[in-house]
């Protein structure tokens, strides 16, 4: 048995030298709940304990022999079912206006329903449920929605996707318009400028499902909306940097639409899960829950795959598995949830692979927290099999498509001994809303053994927040 110690000392970096915040927890009135708090992670291959008010965790890693998957990257920063909770209820979804507008949520059917008698006296008559997330300039936004026209509504009119300037209060539509059977894009600056327009290809029709997918690009301002695979219209406007979106309604009659399956994704396009890692010719099934086949098997035609996930877009508790070239079983997983835009990643267990330790959210509604990862304390490798080696251990922080630099620890070959190349990592923007993931990238021998504390660190007015998380690895 080999122990190999790497001191690291707390608080020796600038970047973590500050004031370190201790919550009163206890439950007394004079409680401050933290506004971020650590989750569990997508990968059921990783156990993780948190304490009462996940701000400290202990996470184990255990590396089986052979081939692994796991969740390397996720673009989405919202999403719903619609089947559990009231999304208004938790403030999720937010209404701007409600003089002619209803919002609510069908528990029963799983769905979300925006109704309106008429058009309403703000925002040029737009009905706007906005959904509580805050979008950065830079990234590309995609907003995934099936919307269905109510029969029992007086007469279904326009059906939006809304992207709006929250400081201005100014937005785009993406007009889904039932009585003419056209997908128009407007500019609403407190006058209505129609942009672009497309006659549908068919006919819309009430109580029928539509699958509707709106883009836009802040750099070149780039509008669009797809419906199965096809474009539908698109057009470029700069006059807006769009932070926020949502749903719309505008209709002069009045009319009920229906909402299910909203994915919001950054960065990236929802309507693939991209497999990495693989080998030609390998295949990739992938079930939902009650172990029904949904998709494939798709074959691999080189070492990444794009499964097309428009009809699905989100999987709870699905399981991705993987079979070579024979149709030899290689690996599997069940991941608590299957996000259109995330990617995975295929890899021998101890070589290249990849974990998600440990999720993140930032429970405050209006504060975006500047986050990093630390790692501190002593480090301690213990090798079972002689000559065994951890090559090298990664770990970074992602949220809405940015990710941080890494803490990299490697085997330097020529003093023959652990090296911490970096001990913290760059930090990140976590906006109001956001989830984020904490991943680690493992290469070594089968044999080794890693126990070490990391912090995740977040700021309030100049006050450091530290989260403690303690990590076991073993192959």
């Amino acid at each position: 048995m080999i122990l190999v110690l790497v001191l690291i000392m707390l608080l020796v970096n600038p970047v973590i030298a500050g004031i370190i915040i201790k919550y009163d927890l206890s439950g007394s009135s004079n409680s401050v709940a933290p506004p971020v708090i650590l989750e569990e992670p997508s990968d059921t291959a990783v156990t993780a304990s948190l304490n009462t008010y996940k701000t400290a965790a202990n996470v184990t890693v255990s590396i089986p022999p052979g081939y692994l998957i796991s969740l390397e990257s996720r673009r989405a920063i919202y999403w719903n079912t619609f089947d559990d909770y009231d999304p208004l209820a938790a403030g999720e979804l937010v209404p701007l206006n409600n003089d002619t507008c209803s919002w609510y949520w069908d528990s029963v059917n799983g769905e979300l329903v925006g109704e309106t008698s008429g058009l309403s006296n703000y925002y040029g008559g737009e009905c706007i449920l906005l959904i509580n997330r805050t979008i950065p300039v830079d990234k590309e936004i995609y907003l995934d929605i099936n919307m269905m026209w109510d029969s029992s509504s007086t007469l279904s009119h326009y059906s939006d996707l809304v992207f709006m300037n929250k400081s201005t209060e100014y937005f785009y539509t993406i007009g889904n318009n039932y009585l003419y059977d056209r997908v128009y894009i407007y500019l609403w600056d407190g006058a209505w400028n129609r942009l672009a327009f497309r006659n549908f290809p068919g006919t819309f029709l009430e109580d029928t499902w539509y699958d509707l997918l709106g883009i836009r690009n802040n750099t070149n301002g780039y509008l669009a909306e797809i419906y199965q695979d096809t474009l539908i219209v698109d057009d470029y406007d700069t006059t807006l940097q769009v932070d926020s979106v949502g749903l719309g309604l505008y209709s002069i009659y009045g009319e009920i639409v229906r909402y299910d399956l909203l994915l919001v994704t950054i960065g990236g396009p929802p309507y693939y899960v991209n497999i990495t890692g693989l080998q030609s010719g390998w295949y990739v099934e992938i079930y939902d829950e009650n172990n029904n086949l949904i998709i494939g098997p798709v074959q691999a035609t080189g070492t990444t795959l794009s499964i097309d996930f428009w009809d699905y877009k989100m999987i709870k508790n699905g399981t991705i598995v993987v079979y070579d070239s024979g149709y030899n079983y290689v690996t599997s997983n069940t991941f608590r949830w299957i996000i259109g835009g995330d990617t995975y990643r295929v890899g021998p267990s101890t070589y290249g692979s990849t974990f998600n330790i440990l999720g993140f959210y930032n429970n405050d509604t209006a504060t975006a927290f500047n986050v990093s990862l630390a790692l501190v304390g002593t480090v301690y490798i213990n090798s079972t099999v002689p000559g065994a080696t951890l090559y090298e251990m990664d770990l970074w922080i992602e949220s809405g498509g940015e990710t941080s630099s890494s803490i990299t620890l490697v085997y330097n070959t020529t003093t023959n001994s652990y090296e911490i190349v970096s001990s913290v990592t760059s930090t990140i923007k976590l906006y109001p809303l956001y989830p984020g993931n904490i991943y680690m990238y493992w290469y070594s021998d089968p044999g080794i053994s890693i126990e070490f504390t990391l912090l995740f660190l977040y700021w309030i007015n100049g006050v450091l927040v530290t989260y403690p998380i303690n990590v076991t690895v073993s192959t």
